[in-house]
């Protein structure tokens, strides 16, 4: 809301959760806050989400994850999904200043779908789920590889490790 209100900017959301679209929905949102419905993913489709279980065993009314098994009776909804790159087609955008990506662990294939030439966004803040079972440190080891081939720098790493802040260096000329 910071950027809409001091900057005027226009600011997309994506989350095709149930959660979500009802929360959005009931909120009194500027003009230039847009909301899709959409999941972001590694390839145009369909997503397939399961509902967060805690260690617990508590089911959550609101984190959803791409980590998961369809069987046992698993709570999963499928969302459309589009790459980052179909995602600014469809909005007939030509850049991206800053992506916030906090997917609960489909970060991976979102930026391995990154690649050299695209139009690349400035700014990537990331929150990385290595602590999910089956993706583990060298993924996000690997991601952050592939991002630095790119010309991604990091700026900003949280005190846990897991959010990370990438710029585009100025002379990738991928800007």
């Amino acid at each position: 809301m910071d950027l809409i209100h001091h900057y005027g900017l226009t600011v997309h959301a994506f989350d095709p959760t149930p959660y979500s679209e009802e929360w959005i929905a009931s909120l009194e949102l500027p003009a230039n806050f847009v909301f899709h419905p959409w999941a972001a993913a590694g390839e145009d489709g369909n997503l397939r989400l399961f509902r967060r279980v805690s260690k617990r065993g508590r089911k959550s009314k609101v984190m959803w994850t791409a980590e998961g098994d369809a069987g046992d009776g698993a709570d999963f909804i499928d969302a459309p999904a589009y790459t980052i790159r179909s995602m600014m087609e469809k909005l007939d955008h030509e850049k991206i200043d800053v992506l916030k990506i906090d997917v609960e662990g489909a970060e991976y294939e979102i930026l391995d779908g990154f690649h050299e030439g695209d139009q690349l966004p400035m700014q990537l803040l990331v929150e990385f789920h290595h602590r999910f079972p089956g993706i583990g440190k060298q993924r996000t080891a690997a991601t952050i590889e592939h991002l630095r081939t790119l010309g991604y720098r990091i700026f900003a790493i949280s005190e846990t490790g897991r959010e990370l802040g990438f710029v585009l260096s100025a002379d990738t000329g991928a800007a």
